[in-house]
């Protein structure tokens, strides 16, 4: 299952009143949140799946997808999930860019970005990023390891 086959059966096992809730409130957040976050006078980019240099500051729905999906190809793995590039290998910008979506093991740094999802979820670990410091604090999950999560970039 991925994160949000997940997450949609939590939400089947909540009573009605709850999903509505839930539902509202999840609806809510994601009216209103940004798209990404430029931070510390744009020294700092967080961006859920990764942001291209020239694409900072601007809001179009190719920017959107690249931002909530990552730079995908079209293609998909076996299990479905759809195959990536390495955007952060041809990375150029200024800003640091803080991001996550595809599970890593350790924090990947790479051309003034970092990739900080790793793997919480799937039993590895929680990491944060520190700024003006560049650096990573990772504390370990409670759940269990799933190995399978884990892809090679």
């Amino acid at each position: 299952m991925h994160g949000l086959e997940t997450t949609a059966a939590e939400l089947e096992e909540l009573s009605k009143d709850e999903r509505k809730a839930v539902s509202e409130q999840f609806m809510k957040l994601y009216e209103t949140a940004p798209l990404y976050d430029i931070l510390h006078n744009g020294e700092l980019v967080v961006a859920h799946a990764g942001i291209r240099a020239d694409d900072i500051g601007k809001y179009t729905r190719r920017v959107k997808d690249f931002v909530l999906y990552g730079d995908v190809t079209g293609e998909t793995y076996p299990d479905g999930r759809p195959v990536r590039r390495d955007w952060a290998a041809a990375y150029n910008g200024k800003a640091w860019v803080v991001y996550g979506h595809t599970p890593v093991k350790e924090p990947r740094k790479v051309n003034r970005t970092i990739n900080i999802d790793t793997g919480c979820v799937f039993g590895n670990q929680l990491t944060g990023f520190r700024f003006p410091e560049i650096e990573t604090v990772s504390v370990p999950s409670s759940l269990p390891y799933d190995e399978s999560r884990f892809r090679p970039i």
